[in-house]
């Protein structure tokens, strides 16, 4: 949540008591400039993922760099979705919910390493292990050829309400699956 303020002190105290107990909530003064990185998107929990990764590329002797993952959340597509409606026009409901198909989740690259490469001015090795990495961490949960995407709770564009929805579906690539063997 970003809130453009004027006193600082009163509007933050104003701004935590309207929102529930699990939401982190910044106060930016648009004098300070551009937006601060928290404020682009993504969910504390980023930072931290991000501190892991690099002290997990460091251990396994890979380069890392946390200029290239931020650079990648901002390559992520906002999310988008229709409403599904009847062949009278009307929204669709069930369980009095408005039902919608996500045609882009907001928390997928849709590019090739190469690309991704070029776009972050980077070598494709450099991004290659960076994206190692990050998927060691979890925070890429899932990939495929041309895409990438991230753990939709750290990072997402687009409606909160579809993420939350998106989180309870969000698909895990079948190497990050935990299997447990009999004894």
């Amino acid at each position: 949540m970003l809130l453009e303020v004027k006193d600082m002190r009163d509007n933050l105290a104003r701004a935590k008591n309207a929102v529930d107990d699990d939401v982190s909530v910044k106060v930016w003064n648009k004098k300070q400039g551009r937006a601060p990185t928290p404020f682009r998107q993504l969910h504390d929990r980023f930072d931290e993922l991000v501190c892991e990764a690099s002290a997990w590329a460091k251990e396994h002797g890979l380069s890392f760099s946390s200029a290239i993952a931020y650079g990648l959340s901002k390559l992520v597509e906002k999310a988008v979705a229709v409403d599904y409606r009847d062949e009278d026009g009307f929204h669709k409901t069930k369980n009095g919910c408005i039902q919608k198909e996500l045609k882009t989740p907001g928390c997928r690259i849709w590019m090739t390493q190469t690309e991704m490469a070029e776009r972050l001015g980077c070598s494709r090795s450099t991004l290659s292990s960076t994206l190692r990495a990050l998927k060691e961490v979890e925070l890429v949960v899932n990939w495929g050829n041309g895409w990438i995407e991230f753990d939709c709770l750290c990072v997402w564009r687009g409606e909160v309400e579809l993420k939350n929805a998106y989180h309870l579906i969000q698909k895990i690539h079948p190497s990050k699956r935990i299997t447990i063997k009999g004894d």
